[in-house]
C-alpha cells in the first residue's frame, strides 16, 4: 500500500502551520512556538506540545449540531 492511501485524504479545512519558536526541542526539551489554522486564520501561540495538541483539536472539531 503506498503512502498516499494509507494516510488518505488531507483536507483543506484539517491544514495549518506550525511555527516553533528558537527555545523549541522537539528532541526531548520545550516544545513553544505558534500554530495557525489555514482555513480559518485562527492562531494561538503555544508553550507545550500539550497546548499545541489542544489547538490542534479545537480547530479540528465538527462543527456542533444545532
Amino acid at each position: 500500500m503506498d503512502e498516499d492511501a494509507r494516510i488518505g485524504p488531507l483536507p483543506y479545512d484539517r491544514a495549518f502551520v506550525v511555527q516553533l519558536g528558537s527555545m523549541a526541542d522537539v528532541g526531548g526539551g520545550p516544545v513553544v512556538g505558534r500554530a495557525e489554522h489555514l482555513a480559518t486564520g485562527r492562531s494561538r501561540r503555544f508553550a507545550s506540545l500539550a497546548e499545541l495538541l489542544e489547538f490542534l483539536a479545537a480547530c479540528s472539531a465538527p462543527p456542533p449540531e444545532p
